[in-house]
């Protein structure tokens, strides 16, 4: 495959630290294999390297690896918190700052490592918020989900790619900075009821996510409901939420409005 040119990188291990030996153990094998591999590879490819929810590693800091990346799945992280918008710029900034500049994946994600064959939620909830938050958090590219054939394909859920594709059009995001996460409040300065990820460079990029569109808010309302075989989850309407956006120059400003499910540019204010 080393002709390619859609191949990405070699990787040399997939989640390796489930493999019963130490980084210690695998600094060694990666510095000598990758120093052959060089020898070799005429098309001087990037390498790298995966761990299964684990991020820290010292391996991220060798030359020999070009890419950082993780793989996570929601109800591994030991929290209440399974959607990767209201993590996902900690994550990111720990990540970066345990190894040299470098790109970051997260080269797998889902809510479940079961699938979701009898899951509520078969819009794709958790396939658009992680898409979108990883984007918005400084990964080198959005969050690659696991279960495309029994879940994406399954409920026909490919058109949320398509959205994140046409926001990202002519944009260049290697000339952007993450700022995330934003400050929202409600009404009386109560916490905000949304999430809020933002990019600072040539503009300002920001993806605002309500409270009420993630998997656990979908569940708690079929729950609600009584549980019924059929259910059609419609995320409540917000009003009143606040975005302060610190540090901008003054001057007068057009919001372009952009909704993700559509795919489509709405009227500037």
């Amino acid at each position: 495959w080393g002709y390619s040119p859609r191949l990405l990188a070699w990787e040399w291990w997939n989640e390796v630290n489930l493999a019963p030996f130490t980084d210690e153990t695998l600094i060694p094998w990666l510095e000598e294999m990758t120093a052959y591999l060089r020898e070799f590879d005429v098309n001087d490819h990037l390498t790298t390297n995966s761990y299964a929810i684990r991020d820290i590693s010292p391996i991220w800091a060798l030359p020999e690896l070009d890419i950082i990346q993780k793989h996570e799945y929601a109800h591994q992280i030991g929290s209440t918190d399974r959607d990767l918008a209201e993590r996902a710029a900690d994550d990111f900034a720990r990540l970066a700052a345990s190894a040299p500049p470098k790109p970051i994946l997260l080269g797998e994600f889902g809510y479940g490592t079961e699938g979701f064959f009898n899951d509520v939620d078969r819009t794709g909830i958790h396939l658009h918020n992680g898409i979108w938050a990883t984007t918005f958090v400084g990964y080198a590219g959005s969050g690659m989900y696991w279960f495309w054939d029994v879940y994406v394909d399954l409920y026909r859920s490919w058109y949320h790619f398509r959205g994140l594709d046409r926001f990202l059009t002519d944009v260049d995001l290697t000339r952007y900075e993450p700022f995330s996460p934003l400050e929202i409040t409600a009404p009386g300065g109560r916490p905000g009821q949304a999430v809020g990820l933002g990019l600072r460079g040539d503009d300002v990029l920001i993806w605002l996510r309500s409270n009420g569109y993630t998997v656990q808010a979908a569940e708690a309302a079929w729950a609600a409901a009584g549980s019924p075989s059929g259910f059609a989850y419609l995320p409540p309407l917000v009003e009143g939420q606040v975005l302060t956006l610190r540090g901008m120059s003054d001057g007068e400003y057009t919001v372009h409005w952009f909704d993700p499910q559509t795919g489509t540019w709405l009227d500037p204010v």
